[in-house]
């Protein structure tokens, strides 16, 4: 099990391409997101010790209970372990902004496997 949230959503029901979902992440985490050059991360931004991954296809599969595959999209926030309080209040941020841009179905997961807050 890993150690750092991730928000799965999907976005494509509201008809919304990658560099939308991108700015509206950007708004959410409270920073511009930064465009990368690696194959399996589309964007990334740090903020105070938390970082930020933002991926467009995690190719997971439905598991634990979650709808992994209904949602293409994931963002990963990753600190230290000393950080880990701090990453939970911006993950519940996140969430909420993401929620209320209608980023639904929408799960807040610890380590992939412990569903935290989820929004269908």
């Amino acid at each position: 099990m890993s150690d750092h949230y991730e928000v799965f959503f999907d976005a494509a029901g509201a008809g919304r391409s990658l560099e939308e979902v991108a700015r509206l992440v950007s708004t959410a985490v409270d920073i511009p997101l930064q465009r990368d050059d690696d194959p399996d991360r589309e964007y990334w931004a740090e903020r105070d010790g938390v970082f930020f991954d933002l991926y467009s296809d995690h190719g997971m599969e439905d598991d634990a209970g979650i709808p992994f595959e209904r949602m293409p999209y994931s963002l990963t926030l990753r600190s230290g372990t000393s950080g880990l309080d701090r990453q939970r209040v911006i993950a519940e941020q996140v969430f909420d902004r993401l929620c209320a841009e209608g980023m639904r179905p929408i799960y807040l997961v610890w380590g992939i496997e412990r569903i935290i807050r989820h929004a269908d």
